[in-house]
């Protein structure tokens, strides 16, 4: 530590009277910045592979709705 850096801690001490401690950058495991943005795009990745695996289900799903949805309004206007 040169004689700047000591001086500079001493005086961090004196004027908020706690101990000067440097960060820690190299502790991974207690840093959670971030941890939404992770479980937002996981949450995504899932959703995107499970419509990607079940395309061909739900387009013949929502195919039927809208045929259902046709006929009733066919219904409708000939009444």
């Amino acid at each position: 530590m040169t004689a700047s850096a000591a001086t500079e801690t001493v005086n961090y001490s004196e004027k908020y009277h706690e101990p000067f401690e440097f960060p820690d950058n190299g502790d991974f495991a207690s840093d959670d910045s971030g941890v939404g943005t992770i479980e937002t795009v996981l949450i995504l990745v899932v959703l995107i592979s499970l419509v990607l695996i079940f395309q061909t289900q739900m387009r013949s799903i929502i195919n039927s709705v809208f045929k259902t949805i046709n006929s009733g309004v066919n219904e409708v206007k000939l009444k």
